[in-house]
């Protein structure tokens, strides 16, 4: 867990450190407008890669931490909130090569599935029965995930003997 200065614990700096001391001083509150404006600006050329010129240049995993990390910055800081903010909007306009097309189910991330670690080493020392119960346990929170977000399949009728 990484604590930052704004009060948020579990967000990763990409490509940036915390500023020093959590004291909200005039010189982490600039060190917090400058991180700020600079996933604003990084957010957007990912948005215009990936929506105009479809050719994404991060992983989903890369810019969902950009993400959240100005989520996290614009939570405790609701003032640099603003209309054009990547928080604010749905990515860019689509382009214009792509036929449109109905899925019959959803088009999903699976990089935006969280790992259960549970049990803990603690709990459980064995490690490879412990590697079991997470993939069970993370296997257990996709389904139920999934099944909040699909059609239920229609009932087959078994034939009768």
């Amino acid at each position: 867990m990484v604590s930052c200065p704004w009060g948020v614990t579990g967000t990763k700096f990409l490509g940036a450190s915390p500023p020093t001391g959590f004291a909200h001083t005039s010189g982490v509150l600039a060190d917090v407008k400058n991180r700020h404006s600079q996933l604003v600006a990084r957010l957007r050329e990912l948005d215009h890669a990936y929506y105009v010129l479809a050719a994404p240049t991060v992983s989903d995993i890369e810019y969902d931490a950009l993400y959240r990390e100005l989520l996290a910055i614009e939570t405790a800081n609701p003032e640099l909130v603003t209309p054009d903010s990547p928080s604010q909007r749905v990515g860019g306009a689509p382009s214009e090569g792509f036929a449109r097309v109905e899925h019959r189910r959803p088009m999903l991330s699976l990089e935006k599935v969280e790992a259960s670690d549970s049990p803990s080493k603690e709990e459980e020392p064995d490690r490879e029965r412990r590697n079991r119960l997470q993939d069970e346990n993370t296997l257990a929170k996709l389904t139920a995930w999934d099944s909040g977000i699909r059609p239920a399949s229609p009932k087959v009728a078994s034939p009768s003997a």
